[in-house]
């Protein structure tokens, strides 16, 4: 994706945006935005209609900002939702930043509070439910999210991985165990860096990413809708490796 690329989801559609294996945005269907500014220092995003969820990663200190035809959203680390037809700004933790065109005043909103338009001004408000409800969701595919990114980048680190396993007599599935316990804030990530055999470039990236997975998942407060989700995702890949291996081997080759 490039600047001033142009993204639009239909009626049955969604979509997630990695910027620099950091930052999440997903779009809501019937949502369009524009894709303003990319770079490591700051992505700003141009909502011209629908919803959408960002996920801030907040070790990164990047600026990042959602302009709306009512506001401008700044923030540095945190999750938010942004709604075109409710103009609102929705913040599940850290703090937002949102200016109003209009009066051309700015509010800084904490976790757990909105910024909304009435009546032409902006204001403070309390969630409600269905937000508290929807930030939850949102936070659960933001967990399965960074565990996908996390994933492609030990994959490209292969090299690395190797020396980790002939070093500790670790498998595959080893890893994938000694990660679900690190995911669950058993196994402190800063030791675990220390004591790496191997360092290489990314290792740094995926412990950030670790410690957001970490951070979370302790704030999702339906362990147990999380703990299924999860299992999902896990079965969901066994049987893509599945697929995959059956398509490079000569039997599948030959049957097909």
């Amino acid at each position: 994706l490039k600047e001033n690329y142009k993204i639009k989801t239909l009626n049955d559609g969604k979509a997630s945006i990695v910027f620099y294996e950091s930052d999440i945005l997903r779009l809501e269907e019937n949502t369009e935005i524009d894709l303003q500014e990319i770079s490591e220092e700051k992505i700003s995003i141009k909502q011209n209609l629908g919803d959408t969820w960002s996920r801030i990663l907040r070790l990164t200190g990047k600026e990042y900002e959602i302009e709306t035809p009512t506001t401008v959203a700044t923030v540095r680390g945190t999750g938010f939702s942004v709604s075109i037809k409710e103009e609102s700004v929705v913040v599940g933790d850290g703090t937002v930043s949102v200016k109003s065109k209009a009066e051309d005043i700015s509010k800084d909103i904490e976790a757990n509070k909105k910024a909304k338009i009435v009546a032409g001004k902006l204001q403070k408000l309390e969630l409600d439910s269905s937000d508290i409800e929807k930030i939850e969701e949102h936070k659960i595919e933001d967990i399965k999210k960074f565990m996908d990114v996390r994933q492609k980048i030990i994959d490209r680190n292969k090299a690395a991985m190797i020396i980790i396993k002939k070093k500790q007599g670790w498998t595959d599935e080893d890893i994938n165990n000694y990660l679900k316990d690190i995911d669950k804030g058993e196994i402190d990530v800063e030791e675990i860096v220390k004591q790496s055999p191997v360092k290489f470039n990314d290792l740094e990236k995926i412990a950030k990413i670790t410690k957001e997975i970490q951070t979370q998942r302790k704030s999702i407060k339906d362990q147990d809708k999380l703990e299924e989700v999860l299992e999902e995702r896990i079965e969901r890949e066994k049987i893509s490796e599945n697929i995959e291996k059956n398509s490079n081997s000569p039997v599948s080759s030959e049957i097909t």
